[in-house]
């Protein structure tokens, strides 16, 4: 699969528009098919349904119309709410978070029930006639029992959705929502591995392999756009490799900023005596490599496990800012930075070499490892975490919680975080008192 479809898929996921159209054309052709059978058995279902469901062309249009009319104004006012969850999250959490929302399934389905219905009920409102002509000699009226029926279950889904809808939306912007969702996504990738986009491939550990990458030997594919990663077709790339014989460092990954002309990925054959040749590498080797990479205007969290990681530091920073003050929302964070980082201590050692079908190494590349998710998590909002006594003394706990269970290798960089936050306190704004409350309190005591 190339870098062009991932990326489109994902662009698709985001969208509002993907799934509400698959609904609108399901329902399209729900209206023609119950049309039809109301058209051919419609004495019959008259018969099954009895005088209850059972309907003339004029009640059949007044409930219909009734229908459309009323799910094209819900679904003006549920596109309404959601664009209000969009702007109060993104001012409030950051406007990295609008993405979540354009990703919830909720919201698109429920926007896409309203307008199926509204599509169902026009077309069929649009069938409904005194005298349909058959053939040229015979006419028949059509009363859509069956259609009118289907018209109100959809209906009384939509109410149950709309119901859903409004317990829904309430519940995405509670804080505490919105940070176990992004914890649990980024702990989702920590499980899945981190590697960009070796998911689904062998994996090992480059350092015993040492830097085959001979400068004199090697060549440099170019970006040929600025950009930030998108996303990087990993399993394309080895096949299309190991094919040609070459092998692959990415000195890029999905989440990195691009400019025109930065190198992309080095490139050196299996032959390590090869030379390239200029004009074939430029004109073959590149677009071949380009094809492979997917560069856009924005970062996303496709194969980026640091981009759920600046969300959450996003919020936490934004809860300390002085114009927003809201401490409990930034420890709310902080105790997820915790369980992120003894998910990562517990994962396994990060893999940074693809191997092909016969365990050659074929492509490097960095994975993301324990010091720089801490880097991201601790490191980036220290600066605001260091201004408040509150924020500050819950860090202290959850870093040296995560100190008792550490590993060998994970422990040093754990010590560097509690010694830096340290330092930034006894350096920060807070108050003596403060100060001495934090130097008294249990993490110092540990």
């Amino acid at each position: 699969m190339s870098a062009w479809i991932i990326q489109s898929l994902l662009r698709l996921r985001a969208s509002y528009y993907f799934i509400p159209a698959l609904m609108g054309m399901a329902a399209v052709g729900l209206g023609v098919l119950t049309t039809l059978i109301d058209l051919r058995y419609q004495a019959e279902i008259r018969d099954i349904l009895g005088w209850f469901f059972a309907s003339t062309v004029t009640s059949a249009r007044s409930v219909l119309t009734t229908i459309a009319g009323s799910m094209i104004s819900v679904a003006a006012v549920t596109f309404s709410l959601t664009m209000v969850a969009v702007t109060t999250a993104s001012g409030q959490y950051g406007p990295r978070l609008i993405g979540n929302f354009m990703r919830d399934r909720a919201n698109q389905v429920t926007l896409g029930m309203f307008l199926a219905t509204f599509l169902y009920c026009m077309v069929v409102l649009k069938s409904v006639s005194e005298e349909i002509v058959i053939d040229s000699q015979s006419t028949v009226g059509l009363s859509p029992s069956l259609s009118v029926l289907v018209a109100l279950i959809l209906t009384v889904i939509s109410v149950a959705v709309l119901i859903f809808f409004v317990h829904h939306i309430p519940e995405t912007l509670n804080v505490g929502t919105i940070t176990g969702k992004v914890s649990k996504g980024l702990i989702g990738q920590i499980e899945l591995g981190r590697f960009p986009g070796g998911q689904d491939l062998e994996t090992t550990n480059c350092e015993p392999l040492g830097n085959p990458f001979d400068p004199d030997l090697t060549q440099t594919v170019r970006s040929p756009a600025s950009g930030y990663i998108q996303a990087i077709s990993l399993k394309g790339m080895m096949e299309w490799a190991e094919e040609e014989g070459y092998r692959l460092r990415l000195l890029k990954v999905p989440g990195d900023f691009v400019m025109e002309s930065d190198g992309l990925v080095e490139v050196m054959a299996d032959d390590s005596q090869a030379a390239f040749d200029t004009e074939a590498f430029r004109d073959e080797i590149s677009p071949e490599i380009w094809s492979f990479i997917a560069t856009g205007r924005e970062r996303t969290v496709h194969q980026n496990l640091l981009f759920l990681a600046d969300e959450l530091v996003e919020i936490a920073s934004r809860a300390l800012s002085p114009g927003v003050n809201d401490p409990f929302t930034a420890v709310n964070c902080i105790h997820w930075f915790g369980h992120i980082g003894l998910a990562m201590i517990n994962a396994p050692a990060a893999q940074d070499c693809v191997l092909d079908s016969s365990g050659t190494p074929r492509i490097w590349a960095r994975s993301v490892g324990f010091e720089s998710l801490c880097a991201t998590l601790f490191g980036q909002s220290r600066q605001y975490i260091c201004q408040d006594e509150n924020a500050a003394r819950e860090t202290l706990e959850v870093l040296y919680h995560m100190k008792r269970r550490a590993t060998e290798a994970t422990e040093p960089v754990l010590d560097k975080h509690i010694e830096q936050l340290k330092t930034a306190i006894r350096e920060s704004g807070l108050g003596q008192a403060q100060k001495a409350r934090l130097r008294g309190g249990p993490p110092f005591g540990y």
